[in-house]
């Protein structure tokens, strides 16, 4: 239990520092603000903004290197799901909960998508052109493994999906 709180005393040191410099700025142009010194107040607040946005990077990097250091026995390297077979609307259902999964959950890093070969052996099932599409839409890295699968990775990096409404 104590290595648990040594872990989160150091990293939040850095998130911690920046708030208690942006939380300072902030009294800072109060003050200036109130004994008319509206130019000085501006500047005060910018400064305190540009922490605010320091802090928030540094709390951001604090959460994932808590949950990395806390679930490294947890991350699956590879999750494999196999849509052969499901019609387009119903396998990008499944591929969009995989993917937010793979994004906001931060304990995969990376999916192996089975699509098939397409009707035919032709390679561009439809199936396989909306998954193309989705991670080009969304940005993933990812990469055709063979012609019926592809391998998609997870950067880590905190970012929003399209397709999920939070």
């Amino acid at each position: 239990m104590r290595q648990h709180r040594d872990d989160y005393k150091k990293y939040r040191h850095n998130a911690n520092q920046h708030w208690k410099i942006q939380k300072s700025l902030v009294e800072q142009a109060r003050n200036e603000y109130a004994s008319g010194k509206w130019d000085d107040g501006v500047t005060l607040s910018d400064q305190a903004r540009m922490w605010k946005e320091k802090a928030e990077q540094a709390d951001e990097k604090a959460s994932q290197d808590i949950f990395d250091s806390r679930n490294k026995n947890n991350v699956v390297d590879l999750m494999t799901i196999d849509l052969h077979g499901q019609h387009v609307k119903e396998g990008m259902t499944i591929l969009k909960y995989h993917l937010a999964f793979g994004v906001y959950g931060r304990s995969l890093r990376r999916l192996r998508v089975i699509t098939g070969y397409g009707s035919g052996g032709t390679g561009q099932s439809m199936l396989k052109q909306a998954v193309v599409d989705l991670l080009k839409t969304e940005k993933f890295e990812w990469e055709k493994e063979n012609e019926g699968s592809l391998l998609i990775k997870f950067d880590m990096k905190k970012r929003k999906l399209g397709f999920v409404k939070l």
